[in-house]
Protein backbone atom coordinates (compact mmCIF):
# COMPACT_ATOMS: atom_id res chain seq x y z
CA UNK A 1 0.00 0.00 0.00
CA UNK A 2 3.30 2.31 -0.36
CA UNK A 3 1.29 3.57 -3.68
CA UNK A 4 -1.78 4.34 -1.74
CA UNK A 5 -0.29 6.52 1.01
CA UNK A 6 2.00 8.52 -1.48
CA UNK A 7 -1.11 9.33 -3.50
CA UNK A 8 -3.41 9.99 -0.60
CA UNK A 9 -0.23 12.17 0.68
CA UNK A 10 0.17 14.29 -2.20
CA UNK A 11 -3.76 14.87 -2.03
CA UNK A 12 -3.95 16.18 1.28
CA UNK A 13 -0.65 18.20 0.66
CA UNK A 14 -2.10 19.78 -2.32
CA UNK A 15 -5.54 20.33 -0.64
CA UNK A 16 -3.74 21.96 2.19
CA UNK A 17 -1.65 24.88 -0.40
CA UNK A 18 -4.64 25.31 -2.20
CA UNK A 19 -6.26 27.67 0.51
CA UNK A 20 -3.50 29.39 1.40
CA UNK A 21 -3.08 30.68 -2.17
CA UNK A 22 -6.28 32.00 -2.04
CA UNK A 23 -5.34 35.27 -1.76
CA UNK A 24 -3.07 35.06 -4.88
CA UNK A 25 -5.97 32.42 -6.84
CA UNK A 26 -9.41 31.51 -5.92
CA UNK A 27 -9.42 27.95 -5.37
CA UNK A 28 -12.60 25.61 -5.76
CA UNK A 29 -13.99 22.90 -3.92
CA UNK A 30 -16.13 20.44 -6.15
CA UNK A 31 -18.34 17.29 -5.14
CA UNK A 32 -19.97 15.23 -7.45
CA UNK A 33 -22.16 11.96 -8.11
CA UNK A 34 -23.09 10.08 -11.07
CA UNK A 35 -23.57 6.89 -12.87
CA UNK A 36 -20.62 4.62 -14.24
CA UNK A 37 -21.42 2.91 -17.24
CA UNK A 38 -18.79 0.32 -17.67
CA UNK A 39 -17.04 -3.09 -19.13
CA UNK A 40 -14.50 -5.38 -18.91
CA UNK A 41 -11.64 -5.40 -21.99
CA UNK A 42 -10.66 -9.41 -21.65
CA UNK A 43 -7.20 -10.37 -23.54
CA UNK A 44 -8.83 -13.94 -24.66
CA UNK A 45 -12.78 -13.97 -25.29
CA UNK A 46 -14.93 -16.93 -26.09
CA UNK A 47 -17.57 -17.46 -28.58
CA UNK A 48 -20.40 -18.28 -26.13
CA UNK A 49 -19.77 -15.38 -24.28
CA UNK A 50 -21.91 -11.58 -24.46
CA UNK A 51 -19.56 -9.39 -22.80
CA UNK A 52 -22.18 -6.31 -21.90
CA UNK A 53 -21.97 -3.14 -20.02
CA UNK A 54 -23.45 -2.41 -16.48
CA UNK A 55 -24.55 0.44 -14.32
CA UNK A 56 -22.98 1.16 -11.13
CA UNK A 57 -22.78 4.54 -8.95
CA UNK A 58 -19.28 6.92 -8.62
CA UNK A 59 -19.10 9.88 -6.40
CA UNK A 60 -16.07 11.84 -4.96
CA UNK A 61 -14.78 15.62 -4.18
CA UNK A 62 -12.12 17.38 -5.40
CA UNK A 63 -10.08 20.98 -5.24
CA UNK A 64 -9.43 23.12 -8.86
CA UNK A 65 -6.02 25.21 -8.06
CA UNK A 66 -5.96 27.86 -11.05
CA UNK A 67 -2.62 27.57 -12.97
CA UNK A 68 -3.72 30.80 -15.57
CA UNK A 69 -6.58 32.01 -17.05
CA UNK A 70 -8.24 29.28 -19.07
CA UNK A 71 -6.36 26.03 -17.03
CA UNK A 72 -6.45 24.56 -13.80
CA UNK A 73 -5.60 21.44 -11.80
CA UNK A 74 -8.18 19.72 -10.00
CA UNK A 75 -6.74 16.75 -7.96
CA UNK A 76 -9.55 14.58 -6.11
CA UNK A 77 -10.82 11.72 -4.51
CA UNK A 78 -13.75 9.48 -5.00
CA UNK A 79 -15.51 5.84 -4.63
CA UNK A 80 -16.24 4.14 -8.45
CA UNK A 81 -17.67 0.24 -8.83
CA UNK A 82 -15.75 -0.83 -12.07
CA UNK A 83 -17.30 -3.95 -13.53
CA UNK A 84 -19.38 -5.54 -16.11
CA UNK A 85 -22.28 -8.13 -17.49
CA UNK A 86 -21.34 -11.21 -19.17
CA UNK A 87 -24.34 -13.97 -20.81
CA UNK A 88 -23.00 -17.10 -21.33
CA UNK A 89 -24.58 -19.92 -23.43
CA UNK A 90 -22.62 -23.63 -23.61
CA UNK A 91 -25.44 -25.16 -25.32
CA UNK A 92 -25.39 -27.63 -27.34
CA UNK A 93 -22.09 -28.94 -25.65
CA UNK A 94 -23.72 -28.77 -21.87
CA UNK A 95 -27.17 -27.80 -21.45
CA UNK A 96 -26.06 -24.78 -18.92
CA UNK A 97 -26.37 -21.36 -19.68
CA UNK A 98 -26.51 -17.74 -17.62
CA UNK A 99 -24.91 -14.63 -16.56
CA UNK A 100 -22.29 -13.87 -14.60
CA UNK A 101 -21.11 -10.42 -13.15
CA UNK A 102 -17.77 -9.09 -11.88
CA UNK A 103 -17.62 -6.16 -9.18
CA UNK A 104 -14.79 -3.77 -8.49
CA UNK A 105 -15.08 -1.31 -6.03
CA UNK A 106 -12.65 1.08 -5.51
CA UNK A 107 -11.28 4.38 -3.98
CA UNK A 108 -9.52 6.43 -6.73
CA UNK A 109 -6.95 9.44 -6.53
CA UNK A 110 -7.70 11.15 -10.17
CA UNK A 111 -5.70 14.61 -10.82
CA UNK A 112 -7.29 16.45 -13.76
CA UNK A 113 -6.16 19.40 -15.77
CA UNK A 114 -9.35 21.28 -16.64
CA UNK A 115 -8.82 23.56 -20.21
CA UNK A 116 -11.88 25.92 -21.26
CA UNK A 117 -10.92 26.60 -24.79
CA UNK A 118 -13.85 29.77 -25.14
CA UNK A 119 -13.02 32.83 -23.16
CA UNK A 120 -16.72 32.42 -21.75
CA UNK A 121 -17.10 29.35 -18.68
CA UNK A 122 -20.25 27.57 -20.55
CA UNK A 123 -17.73 24.85 -21.53
CA UNK A 124 -14.32 23.25 -20.23
CA UNK A 125 -12.61 19.97 -21.09
CA UNK A 126 -10.26 17.76 -18.93
CA UNK A 127 -7.86 14.78 -19.52
CA UNK A 128 -5.64 13.25 -16.50
CA UNK A 129 -4.65 10.03 -15.41
CA UNK A 130 -6.48 8.35 -11.92
CA UNK A 131 -4.77 5.82 -10.10
CA UNK A 132 -7.66 3.27 -8.26
CA UNK A 133 -6.98 1.16 -5.21
CA UNK A 134 -9.49 -1.95 -4.75
CA UNK A 135 -11.00 -2.33 -1.50
CA UNK A 136 -13.21 -5.17 -2.46
CA UNK A 137 -14.50 -6.97 -5.26
CA UNK A 138 -17.29 -9.99 -6.15
CA UNK A 139 -18.15 -12.12 -8.97
CA UNK A 140 -22.04 -13.37 -9.38
CA UNK A 141 -22.97 -15.90 -11.12
CA UNK A 142 -26.15 -17.06 -11.72
CA UNK A 143 -26.85 -20.37 -13.96
CA UNK A 144 -29.15 -22.34 -14.99
CA UNK A 145 -30.17 -25.80 -16.28
CA UNK A 146 -33.57 -25.31 -18.88
CA UNK A 147 -34.13 -28.45 -19.43
CA UNK A 148 -34.74 -28.84 -15.39
CA UNK A 149 -35.97 -25.45 -15.18
CA UNK A 150 -32.86 -24.96 -12.13
CA UNK A 151 -31.66 -21.83 -11.38
CA UNK A 152 -28.44 -21.82 -9.38
CA UNK A 153 -27.21 -17.98 -7.66
CA UNK A 154 -23.23 -18.03 -6.50
CA UNK A 155 -20.97 -15.20 -4.80
CA UNK A 156 -17.92 -15.43 -4.69
CA UNK A 157 -15.26 -12.95 -2.83
CA UNK A 158 -12.70 -12.41 -6.13
CA UNK A 159 -10.61 -9.29 -4.14
CA UNK A 160 -7.25 -11.77 -3.50
CA UNK A 161 -7.28 -12.79 -7.36
CA UNK A 162 -6.82 -9.67 -8.68
CA UNK A 163 -4.38 -6.66 -8.14
CA UNK A 164 -4.86 -3.78 -5.66
CA UNK A 165 -4.28 -0.91 -8.12
CA UNK A 166 -5.64 -0.13 -10.94
CA UNK A 167 -4.10 2.96 -13.42
CA UNK A 168 -6.09 4.51 -16.02
CA UNK A 169 -6.58 7.84 -17.91
CA UNK A 170 -9.63 9.57 -18.34
CA UNK A 171 -10.86 12.71 -20.49
CA UNK A 172 -14.34 14.54 -20.99
CA UNK A 173 -16.39 17.86 -21.19
CA UNK A 174 -18.44 19.51 -18.73
CA UNK A 175 -21.21 22.17 -18.96
CA UNK A 176 -21.45 24.52 -16.34
CA UNK A 177 -24.49 26.39 -15.32
CA UNK A 178 -23.42 29.81 -12.57
CA UNK A 179 -25.83 29.96 -9.52
CA UNK A 180 -24.87 32.56 -7.53
CA UNK A 181 -21.61 32.52 -6.18
CA UNK A 182 -21.64 28.67 -7.14
CA UNK A 183 -21.67 26.36 -10.50
CA UNK A 184 -23.85 23.63 -10.90
CA UNK A 185 -22.33 21.24 -13.52
CA UNK A 186 -22.85 18.47 -16.13
CA UNK A 187 -20.28 16.28 -17.00
CA UNK A 188 -19.65 13.33 -19.63
CA UNK A 189 -16.46 11.43 -19.34
CA UNK A 190 -14.50 8.41 -20.69
CA UNK A 191 -11.87 6.28 -18.76
CA UNK A 192 -9.72 3.57 -20.34
CA UNK A 193 -7.26 0.97 -18.30
CA UNK A 194 -4.18 0.73 -19.06
CA UNK A 195 -3.00 -2.61 -17.63
CA UNK A 196 -4.58 -5.92 -16.95
CA UNK A 197 -6.03 -6.62 -13.22
CA UNK A 198 -6.50 -10.20 -13.59
CA UNK A 199 -3.34 -11.88 -14.58
CA UNK A 200 -3.87 -15.33 -11.76
CA UNK A 201 -7.65 -15.80 -14.21
CA UNK A 202 -7.70 -17.73 -17.61
CA UNK A 203 -8.28 -14.29 -19.15
CA UNK A 204 -6.80 -10.73 -17.84
CA UNK A 205 -8.81 -7.75 -18.42
CA UNK A 206 -8.40 -4.17 -18.34
CA UNK A 207 -10.90 -1.48 -17.45
CA UNK A 208 -13.37 0.57 -19.22
CA UNK A 209 -15.82 2.83 -18.20
CA UNK A 210 -18.12 5.44 -19.60
CA UNK A 211 -19.44 8.57 -16.66
CA UNK A 212 -22.37 10.78 -16.63
CA UNK A 213 -22.08 13.34 -13.03
CA UNK A 214 -23.72 16.03 -11.86
CA UNK A 215 -21.45 18.38 -9.34
CA UNK A 216 -21.20 21.55 -7.27
CA UNK A 217 -18.46 23.97 -7.62
CA UNK A 218 -17.79 26.84 -5.11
Amino acid sequence: MTIARWGLGILVVVGAYGPWRATEAQVRQTVEAGVHYSTLDYDQAYSFWDTGWRFSFTGGAAVEIPLGERWALAPGLRYVQKGNQVRYDLRPALPAAGEFRILQDYLAVAVRLRFRPLSSRRMAVCIGPEVAFLFSAHSVTVSAIPAQFVTETSYDDIRDDLKKVDFSVAAGAEVPFPVENHEVFVALRYSEGLVGVAPEWASDWSTRGIESVVGLRW
